[in-house]
């Protein structure tokens, strides 16, 4: 069996599986969705776009799960084209047509900060700055603004016989000034006095286009189902492993004649923070309803099974190898050379029951399923030509990758009641480094779920989250028996707005990215970039209450508060990464109680929704496997957000 080439993308990669979502016509006026603003627990799945609140799966275009019309492609009526009789008749009764259709927003946020780095950290010798020390200051206090604006177009075709139902559609995702630091001068100018235009720098310190189109697919339908190919986000139920990021921000599977859904995976889907990053893939993917399918419409099922293909990498990078393998004349393929015996692919499978509407006329809801992920690499060595003393190839041992992923998720709504889960493993082995040191042998071995109850109502919620994601005790293990076991849950499953999105982001990339064997150098520039959380619940287990209220309709009508309490506690207690002074957590006899956080929220929304103010403040005060680190008792943070939503 093929196994997956750097294990660690393959967990990042997760997955994935994507629900189709589609903006709204620009020409219509939708009605308001029902309820009040924020009556779903903070969203979580889809893929594309997605129902309004945390589901994972596709919908079949325009096509009500629970609804009176046949599954696209089942007569009556044809969707790829007529038949015989009917072509004609289609040709009497008009000509294909096409519309565009386009959803986006644009979004400010202004972050104020304390404490969030103030420990010593030694100067790193960075290989790929020519071998140059680099220092990591302290962060006492920060402030900074950034932005961006997403813009999501469609274009739908339409049969001559069917105005209503589209046949196929292409989807573009168009990024300007990806989360760009406002003033940002990135060194242009060495007196920022007299600075003129500032560059396109994130705040992860990454230089961005003014412009980028990160994604592009197109999606058809066939007699038995749904196939979309190209470039897409995925998303799959609480978005814990697949993520989309904020992909689309209407539900189109909701039933005619009904107040329209919030997608899953909207743009703004969680209590506190943004999304920045998403999951993409370049994928084919075919979604099919299989009892529909065998009755020919007849008998109506909420059942979706499916299966997508991956290209996660055409071939790894090898910085090492030989000259002529990294460059070649004109025409030559260069890179891909080695054929496909380094590619890694990865195999989805997806069943999963999906009824939104589960009693007609409330909001109801019963949705639940599961998706398995093989990784496969046949040949996975990090750097063939290295040479052992003895004259041998390292990668002689060289047996691929494996990574299996395996996730289940449910959901229920019932009146008032909430109850939603998700719950995910990565196992497997791979050769090749995960992430060091070279052609090393390392097993998998990683949990990671999440899971939430609560009240739910039309004015208030009240509702209880909590989560884990597995911790390892020694990252730089190898070839010993032991198993790599550390991998934080998905960046935009924001929890809070200090511990998680701040603190352990940052002390995450100082000591795991910069600190561990897999320190960055020529032969591997981005490091061990991959033990960076992003902001990422890692290595810990949290408990999450929260309480949601909603302004009656008045002098305060769409203004909203939220209230939440995050406690969390370390899994593994120490955490090491070979190297004294960069441990992620010491060995020191400190505890594993990382610290309370409370967060408070306060969201408006005027002219129709289309323009929201959100007001949020957090403090952390540090538990014993913190305060030690830092000559403060905790970390405080005022943020804001402004957006227009299109």
């Amino acid at each position: 069996m093929s196994r997956a080439r750097g294990l660690w993308g393959a967990l990042l990669a997760g997955a994935l599986w994507t629900g189709v979502a589609a903006a709204q016509d620009i020409t219509t006026t939708d009605p308001k969705p029902e309820g009040p603003p924020g009556d779903e627990p903070p969203p979580g799945p889809s893929s594309m776009p997605l129902p309004a609140d945390p589901t994972p799966m596709y919908e079949f275009e325009d096509d009500p799960v629970a609804g009176d019309r046949p599954m696209p492609g089942l007569p009556p009526p044809p969707t790829l084209g007529p038949s015989k009789g009917g072509a004609a008749a289609a040709r009497a009764s008009g000509s294909w047509n096409m519309k565009w259709a386009l959803e986006g927003y644009y979004r400010n946020r202004t972050v104020y900060l304390t404490n969030l780095a103030n420990e010593d950290l030694p100067a790193v010798n960075f290989d790929p700055a020519g071998g140059r020390t680099i220092f990591f200051p302290k962060v006492q206090r920060t402030s900074y603004m950034m932005h961006r604006a997403r813009l999501t177009p469609q274009i739908s075709l339409f049969s001559p016989v069917d105005s209503v139902k589209s046949v196929a559609r292409v989807f573009a995702q168009i990024d300007v000034f990806d989360d760009v630091i406002w003033g940002d001068n990135n060194a242009r100018s060495a007196a920022p006095l007299f600075a003129v235009n500032p560059t396109n720098t994130t705040y992860f310190g990454e230089d961005k286009p003014d412009v980028q189109i990160p994604r592009l697919w197109i999606e058809f339908q066939i007699p038995i189902g749904q196939v979309r190919v190209g470039r897409m986000p995925s998303h799959w139920g609480m978005g814990i492993l697949a993520n989309g990021g904020g992909t689309f921000d209407w539900d189109p599977s909701t039933r005619p004649g009904y107040p329209r859904r919030k997608n899953v995976d909207t743009y703004f889907d969680d209590d506190f923070g943004d999304n920045h990053f998403g999951s993409t893939n370049d994928r084919v993917m075919f979604v099919t309803k299989p009892i529909e399918v065998a009755t020919r419409g007849k008998k109506k099922s909420n059942l979706i099974v499916g299966y997508a293909f991956d290209k996660i990498s055409e071939a790894p990078l090898l910085s090492d190898e030989p000259f002529e393998r990294r460059f070649r004349p004109f025409a030559q393929q260069g890179f891909i050379s080695r054929g496909k015996s380094d590619d890694v692919n990865e195999h989805v499978i997806i069943a999963l029951y999906n009824n939104p509407e589960w009693h007609e006329g409330t909001k109801d809801e019963l949705r639940g399923g599961t998706y398995i992920v093989f990784r496969t690499q046949d040949q996975s060595c990090t750097n063939p030509s290295k040479v052992e003393s003895n004259g041998s190839h390292k990668c002689d041992a060289d047996d691929g990758s494996f990574v299996q992923i395996y996730d289940v998720w449910g959901k229920l709504r019932w009146g008032s009641i909430y109850a939603e889960g998700e719950g995910f493993t990565i196992r497997g082995d791979s050769f090749g480094g995960v992430p060091a040191p070279a052609n090393s042998q390392q097993k998998a071995e990683i949990y990671g779920g999440v899971a939430r109850v609560g009240w739910l109502t039309e004015q208030w919620d009240a509702l209880v989250e909590v989560g884990h994601a597995s911790g390892d005790h020694d990252l730089y293990a190898i070839d010993d028996g032991s198993t790599f076991s550390q991998r934080p849950l998905h960046p935009d499953h924001n929890v809070g707005l200090v511990l998680y999105e701040e603190i352990l982001r940052e002390r995450s990339a100082r000591r795991l990215a910069t600190g561990s064997p897999g320190a960055a150098k020529p032969s591997n520039p981005d490091g061990a970039k991959g033990f960076a959380s992003l902001g990422g619940v890692i290595n810990s287990t949290y408990v999450n209450p929260r309480f949601r209220f909603r302004a009656p309709e008045g002098l305060f009508e769409g203004t909203s508060v939220v209230l939440g309490v995050l406690m969390a506690w370390n899994d593994e207690k120490e955490v090491l990464t070979g190297q004294p002074g960069h441990e992620f957590f010491p060995a020191d006899g400190r505890g594993s109680f990382l610290g309370t956080e409370v967060d408070l929220g306060l969201h408006y929304k005027f002219y129709d929704g289309h323009v929201t103010f959100a007001l949020e403040t957090g403090y952390l005060h540090f538990g014993d496997a913190l305060a030690r680190d830092y000559d403060a008792d905790g970390s405080f943070t005022l943020q804001t957000r402004t957006a227009f939503v299109f």
